[in-house]
């Protein structure tokens, strides 16, 4: 009989074989690759604007991208279905660049964030509703190793 056994020297839930991010703390969220997973960073209606309240936010992705020079960052635009799609793609990608030029202007090399607009065609929550629609509004970050 044989007993097959994994190893996830930093418990974040990802066999060693298959992870990218080593050291990755304990109970942080990752990927499949065992990086990194941050929160959105929502926008307010045909807003481009970053509020503040994602200081923090910002902080532990700045902090983490700089201590991990093999990172790179997918940025990911979304907007509700209000208004002409064809707009709603273009502020989509509007949102993903004002985060892209929020990282840099913080440190990160451009050369690490792409930047992609899914327009209102990948929603989380319903767009019937004030509340679903605000949360459909947002920039994902999707943290892969080079």
């Amino acid at each position: 009989m044989f007993v097959i056994t994994s190893s996830d020297s930093d418990g974040d839930g990802v066999d060693n074989a298959n992870d990218k991010c080593e050291n990755t703390p304990a109970g942080a969220k990752v990927n499949s690759q065992g990086c990194w997973s941050y929160n959105s960073v929502d926008f307010g209606f045909d807003s481009t604007t970053i509020s503040e309240a994602y200081a923090p936010l910002f902080d532990n992705a700045i902090s983490t991208l700089k201590r991990n020079s093999g990172l790179n960052v997918q940025l990911e635009g979304h907007t509700d279905s209000t208004g002409p799609e064809a707009y709603n793609q273009g502020l989509s990608e509007r949102r993903a660049q004002a985060v892209k030029n929020h990282l840099i202007e913080n440190g990160i090399a451009a050369s690490r964030l792409t930047v992609k607009g899914f327009g209102e065609a990948d929603p989380i929550a319903s767009n019937d509703t004030a509340e679903g629609r605000a949360e459909n509004r947002r920039v994902g970050f999707s943290i892969t190793a080079r």
